[in-house]
């Protein structure tokens, strides 16, 4: 995965694993930090919104950014606020990433296209 850094609150990112498909089509997703609704979250908790074409997601990042990247996802009825103190509990060295999945918490509940793939 491509990353480029354009200031410390936000980052544009190819998804491609491919980096010559990165050049030539330009970023594929913005990721954005959020702020003024999420300050009640934890000390450590990092609140995000990544756009893409098709869906605006929802998560929640801690840890250090060259931690061992750890995804943690909700259940049903629920959003990644469920499992915020997670993060807290663990050892210093991982790097944890907690979306809300499409539909739940603050990511958009779009209808999912069978014709182009989950």
């Amino acid at each position: 995965m491509g990353w480029r850094r354009r200031s410390s609150s936000w980052a544009t990112v190819c998804v491609s694993p491919f980096a010559d498909q990165c050049s030539r089509r330009g970023p594929h997703a913005t990721i954005e930090r959020v702020t003024g609704s999420e300050t009640d979250l934890l000390p450590g908790i990092t609140a995000h919104t990544t756009q893409t074409e098709r869906l605006r997601v929802h998560w929640l990042e801690a840890g250090p950014p060259e931690g061992v990247p750890v995804i943690l996802v909700h259940g049903t009825l629920s959003t990644s606020r469920f499992l915020e103190h997670v993060p807290a509990a663990a050892p210093s060295r991982f790097r944890f990433v907690l979306p809300d999945m499409r539909g739940f918490g603050r990511t958009e509940p779009l209808p999912i296209d069978a014709t182009r793939g989950l």
